[in-house]
């Protein structure tokens, strides 16, 4: 099965699906919390010696607010209403690579 590894991060979070013989049950295994992003937020920043204000967060919902809040810059991404007010810009798009002329 293909994680975000596959595809080049070097690291991710989010909630895990239980796989069963190799296929996604539907079922949760563990949720990642807004808390939980923060904290990875903070380590990844803490383990490639990046200054908070160095970064861009990228997210659609509440959960993303307190990345946003320590980031340099945000991107909300087909975001509910509350997250498009707190982010330094916003898009709707089906495509990421929509975001880069945010950051020339």
């Amino acid at each position: 099965m293909d994680s975000f590894a596959d595809f080049g991060f070097d690291s991710y979070c989010g909630t895990s699906m239980k796989i069963r013989n190799d296929t996604l049950s539907g079922e949760i295994e563990s949720y990642c919390t807004e808390r939980d992003k923060l904290q990875f937020f903070i380590n990844i920043c803490q383990n490639l010696n990046i200054s908070k204000s160095d970064t861009i967060a990228i997210g659609d919902s509440r959960s993303d607010h307190p990345i946003f809040r320590d980031a340099g810059k945000s991107v909300a991404l087909n975001a509910d209403i509350e997250t498009r007010k707190l982010a330094t810009y916003s898009i709707n798009t089906q495509n990421l690579l929509d975001i880069l002329p945010f950051f020339e």
